[in-house]
């Protein structure tokens, strides 16, 4: 029951979701990037060909 307390103190419970806010953040920010950078570097090169070969 004290872990639960402690858990829902308001101190604490604020700085528990603004850490995992942060790490959400990050995460979706660098799994964006990752996948947005190869699908735009390969799909641009895909359309510069079809222009090349029209």
């Amino acid at each position: 029951m004290e872990h639960w307390e402690e858990l829902l103190n308001p101190h604490v419970l604020r700085q528990n979701l603004i850490s995992a806010s942060i790490f959400i953040f990050a995460y979706e920010l660098c799994r964006t990037y990752i996948i947005d950078q190869p699908r735009t570097f390969f799909t641009d090169l895909w359309a510069r060909a079809r222009a090349v070969k029209s």
